[in-house]
């Protein structure tokens, strides 16, 4: 039912739509051949993108993933200020377990992602 939802507000499967987004399509190949930069057009392709990962992840999923995003970039400072050889796995790691622990204190989610949590 919220497939169906999602669908309808994205207009996802009509005919319509289908032929609107190949021209946009064509639209863009064009553009990206020009030598300009159209910024307002690569705002709107980022925030599709965006939109897109929303519709395939859920709101839930996708709130983790920035979350893990940021936690992910405070750990690699920390850890790389404090050693000479940082490991990938580490980092993972730790970034998993403050990811566990931020989403369920909101002290240490504050710490990561700011006024935003509340």
């Amino acid at each position: 039912m919220i497939l169906k939802w999602v669908q309808s507000v994205t207009g996802a499967g009509r005919p319509e739509t289908t032929a609107q987004a190949a021209n946009e399509e064509n639209k863009a190949k064009e553009k990206s051949e020009s030598k300009f930069f159209d910024v307002a057009h690569e705002v709107i392709r980022r925030d599709r993108e965006n939109l897109e990962g929303l519709v395939r992840m859920g709101v839930p999923n996708a709130q983790r993933e920035q979350l893990k995003g940021k936690v992910r970039k405070k750990v690699w400072d920390a850890v790389g200020d404090g050693f000479d050889a940082v490991d990938g796995d580490m980092v993972e790691e730790i970034t998993e377990r403050m990811v566990d622990v931020a989403e369920n204190d909101p002290f240490y989610k504050k710490m990561f992602i700011g006024e935003e949590a509340e």
